[in-house]
C-alpha cells in the first residue's frame, strides 16, 4: 500500500515504505538497508540497537529520498534510546 501511496505523490509513503523492507529482512534474521528500526537485543541487559544493518548499502542521499534519516540522525536517536530517554519527534528531510 505504501508503494501505491508513493506512486500516488504521497511524501509520507515513502517512510512507511523504507521501514516495512527494513521490517522483513530484520524478521528473518538479515540486515535491514535504512536503518528505520530500533529494538532491543535478544539477551537480558542487552541495549537499543538496530542491528543487523547495513550501514554502506544505501547513501544518505538516497536514505534522505525515502524520508527516512541521515545515519547521523540515526546515530543520535540510538543514543538518546540507550540513555533511556525518547527521543523528541524524529526529524524527516525537508519534503517528507
Amino acid at each position: 500500500m505504501a508503494t501505491v501511496g508513493i506512486a500516488k505523490g504521497s511524501a509520507k509513503s515513502s517512510w512507511i515504505a523504507a521501514a516495512t523492507l527494513d521490517r522483513y529482512p530484520q524478521k528473518i534474521k538479515q540486515p535491514q538497508i535504512y536503518g528505520t528500526q530500533y529494538h532491543i537485543g535478544p539477551n537480558q541487559g542487552d541495549k537499543f540497537t538496530q542491528d543487523p544493518y547495513n550501514r554502506q548499502l544505501i547513501p544518505d542521499s538516497l536514505r534522505m529520498g525515502m524520508c527516512v534519516p541521515a545515519q547521523a540522525e540515526q546515530q543520535k536517536v540510538l543514543g538518546l534510546l540507550r540513555a533511556g530517554k525518547e527521543p523528541a519527534e524524529r526529524k524527516r528531510p525537508a519534503g517528507c
